[in-house]
């Protein structure tokens, strides 16, 4: 009786395992002064074996990496580009723009899953430039928008003595008002700021966390509603979907 419960148990775990990896297709997207428009993209499954070859000149530098959130994609949408560009110009960094567009589609449920795997992978790249270059954690900065808030935090926590990480706007739907575990938290890094700019529930709209999650939380005129940024309830849900969001 063991033996025939225990065979579909281990082939569900390694199906739910290996799955979401392999339609992930997370990419690590580098850019660097020397190379600020092009990047060198780096299959987060070959990290462990191709981190020297697929960037071979990478220079141990303090580290910026941008995760993007649901329903976004580095390669269509400007913001992240737009902040790769602004970080090159005020700082000599390794600018990484984290694309993990091929698992944060919907379902939202699937994507909120999925955030958990993106952030090991995150936490496994982190590891292994310490390990190679000598680039201690507290030089990484990890930048994560709705979603990628939480990604940037569930790398941390894989990470000892990570340097900071900055969430704008953290996810709210499935994050608001759960433990630690579930969410970013100030023990995710030896900083952790957040900027709330959407924060609220659903029935008003809103799709950001209003709860603290950093050492130190910004809530622009109230954390929501934006100027310029205003939309009706009935344009939201047309939008993004009354269960789903964005």
């Amino acid at each position: 009786m063991s033996f025939r419960i225990s065979i579909p148990t281990l082939k569900i775990n390694i199906f739910w395992i290996s799955l979401p990896t392999l339609k992930l297709n997370t990419l690590f997207k580098l850019y660097t002064r020397a190379q600020p428009a092009t990047p060198l993209d780096l299959p987060a499954t070959q990290v462990k074996t191709s981190l020297t070859t697929i960037w071979p000149g990478f220079v141990s530098r303090p580290t910026q990496i941008i995760v993007n959130g649901y329903e976004d994609n580095v390669d269509v949408t400007s913001w992240a580009k737009q902040m790769k560009d602004e970080l090159l110009k005020q700082g000599d960094y390794n600018v990484i723009l984290v694309d993990w567009s091929g698992g944060n589609k919907l379902p939202y449920t699937q994507a909120t899953a999925n955030t958990r795997v993106v952030g090991a992978q995150i936490a496994q790249l982190i590891n292994q430039i310490s390990a190679k270059y000598g680039t201690p954690a507290k030089s990484f900065h990890v930048i994560g928008h709705s979603l990628g808030s939480h990604i940037s935090g569930y790398a941390g926590e894989r990470v000892p003595g990570l340097g900071r990480i900055t969430g704008l706007d953290p996810a709210g739907p499935y994050f608001e008002n759960t433990p630690v575990s579930i969410r970013l938290d100030p023990t995710d890094a030896l900083f952790v700021d957040a900027i709330h700019t959407d924060a609220g529930t659903l029935l008003t709209a809103n799709l950001g966390i209003m709860q603290a999650v950093g050492h130190v939380d910004f809530y622009p005129n109230g954390g929501h509603n934006q100027p310029g940024c205003i939309q009706s309830p009935i344009t939201s849900i047309e939008q993004w979907g009354l269960i789903d969001g964005r």
